[in-house]
């Protein structure tokens, strides 16, 4: 038996609490995340990023949907980026294929997690370098604030290679028109060189 509910005209009171409440609440983790950067940190994350020949980008549970985003962010600048939310035994066959040069980046909350450990053990062992959203700050990170630190990554990446991002902005945007069957130009990479500028382009 199908249950039919009616069309709402307003929000009830008890929504306005969960959007209000939701929103609020997302609101201090970003005003908290801005205060608890370790700078050093993110730095080191992101000139090891920029160097590397090949980003490994891991999430385990909803953190794989970030590490799906992150992916995306950084090939779109052009980077040779690759993601996994691999669990369980199959993780081993994604994880034979690290190299030396590439970086591992961590979207998931690493303590404990015997998948995130062994990834991060095994890439050690190859002298392959890792870095986990969580410990480019202090406290605890929100899903709002890992998606920030993922665009503020990808822009400061964008930022250290200007040329390589316009290029495939570029590239990026023929083959949308290809495929769209119309021109397309979309600049979303190139905002992020806007946006440590101090002029306007």
């Amino acid at each position: 038996m199908s249950h039919s509910t009616p069309e709402p005209t307003a929000l009830s009171p008890e929504l306005k609490n969960v959007v209000r409440n939701t929103i609020g609440a997302e609101i201090r983790n970003l005003t908290e995340l801005q205060s608890s950067i370790i700078p050093e940190r993110v730095a080191e994350c992101i000139h090891a990023l920029s160097s590397a020949k090949r980003i490994i980008v891991q999430g385990i549970g909803t953190s794989g949907a970030l590490a799906s985003y992150a992916e995306t962010r950084l090939a779109r600048r052009g980077f040779q980026t690759t993601s996994t939310d691999i669990t369980g035994l199959r993780l081993a066959d994604f994880l034979i294929q690290l190299r030396p040069g590439d970086v591992l980046l961590v979207t998931s909350r690493v303590t404990g997690h015997r998948d995130i450990d062994v990834a991060m053990s095994h890439a050690a062992n190859l002298g392959v370098r890792c870095f986990s959203l969580p410990d480019l700050m202090e406290g605890e990170l929100s899903r709002a604030g890992a998606l920030v630190l993922i665009d503020m990554i990808s822009s400061a990446l964008a930022v250290l290679n200007p040329s390589m991002v316009e290029e495939t902005n570029k590239t990026l945007n023929a083959l949308r028109a290809e495929l769209a069957g119309r021109p397309m130009d979309i600049f979303g990479a190139i905002r992020d060189l806007d946006s440590a500028s101090t002029e306007p382009r």
